[in-house]
């Protein structure tokens, strides 16, 4: 494996930190760069990398909402600024659709959805679209291959499936799929053979299986696991969901308990099942696996850290390796191949 290039959002302090992931585990902290032009810092910011992993996307929800474009340089860890747009709301989600040409948002505040396109230079531009959806949406996740992708809503316990036509306008369609009730649905992830899709809920903290026949979610979880220690007695407050890029391990993670919980993932059934908790630096928000599986990298958002985990190949259990200070408030993680 060569070094990783690894961008660090710190909302608070309305800086992208770069760092170098060493094949040994350790992680060389290279610049902090200042978010251009970007006013008062409000909430955490996420992020998203294009398909081919050459333009970077920060949504800013302070004032104005924006949203930034940057070209990302892998070989020799670099970002350049190319633009700013506007985004129509605080978005607590980005991501781009599996075409590339458009940047898909969802606001919590707002329970909207909304789409900017994306231009030939892979700059973000200003809206094209938005629909009013559910209350509290929290993700926008594409199905590969196709103009459609999900949404989750964490206020009404439901997946929502949208089109996106050519010219950037969005279509609500019939299949949802539905979650335990006042579960709050938060993030989602495919598993890589695409039948599967894993569910992470907020206010119950579990993880539900869903099938995925290519076009549809099945309507309701096939299987549902906390992701909290046992015996737990504070708040639930679920926060983040990586697969590994073979498929074979699953990780969620909780704030409240500082909690990252690890799973086995049954490559026939996609079932779970539990490998056990490792504990994060306070408040993991954020977590990402490098693209070689090798690796997790989980953001303590309370506590201005970051860690480092190596990711047992036989058995998926979580080793740290390191913990590193950054600024404050990290929200988004992203690992780029050198």
């Amino acid at each position: 494996m060569a070094g990783r290039f690894v961008i660090v959002c710190n909302s608070g302090d309305n800086s992208l930190a770069l760092y170098e992931l060493e094949e040994s585990g350790g992680l060389a902290h290279l610049e902090d760069m200042p978010l251009a032009e970007t006013g008062a810092p409000d909430n955490a910011y996420p992020m998203t990398l294009s398909p081919d992993r050459s333009r970077l996307y920060v949504a800013c929800r302070g004032t104005p909402r924006a949203v930034l474009t940057y070209a990302v340089d892998a070989a020799v860890r670099s970002l350049t600024f190319l633009g700013k747009s506007a985004l129509t709301d605080s978005m607590a989600y980005v991501a781009t659709d599996s075409s590339g040409r458009f940047l898909l948002s969802a606001s919590y505040s707002g329970g909207r959805i909304s789409i900017n396109p994306i231009g030939p230079d892979g700059v973000a531009k200003d809206p094209s679209d938005t629909l009013d959806a559910e209350p509290n949406m929290h993700c926008c996740v594409p199905i590969p291959g196709t103009d459609t992708f999900l949404a989750a809503s964490l206020g009404s316990d439901v997946v929502l499936k949208y089109r996106l036509d050519p010219a950037g306008k969005l279509t609500l369609l019939p299949e949802r799929a539905r979650s335990a009730t006042g579960s709050g649905p938060r993030h989602f992830v495919f598993h890589p053979s695409m039948r599967f899709g894993y569910l992470l809920t907020e206010k119950i903290s579990a993880v539900e299986v869903f099938g995925f026949d290519g076009d549809a979610l099945t309507p309701e979880p096939l299987q549902r696991l906390p992701i909290l220690p046992p015996h737990w007695r504070g708040k639930h407050w679920g926060a983040d969901i990586r697969i590994t890029p073979d498929g074979r391990f699953l990780y969620a993670t909780d704030r409240s308990a500082n909690a990252i919980a690890g799973f086995a993932v049954d490559a026939e059934t996609g079932r779970l099942e539990p490998t056990g908790i490792t504990f994060a630096a306070p408040w993991p928000r954020s977590v990402n696996i490098d693209p070689d599986g090798r690796f997790l990298l989980a953001l303590g958002e309370k506590s201005a850290f970051i860690d480092v985990f190596a990711i047992d190949p036989a058995t998926g259990t979580l080793d740290k390796r390191l913990t590193l200070p950054t600024g404050r408030i990290p929200s988004w993680v992203e690992i780029v191949k050198g």
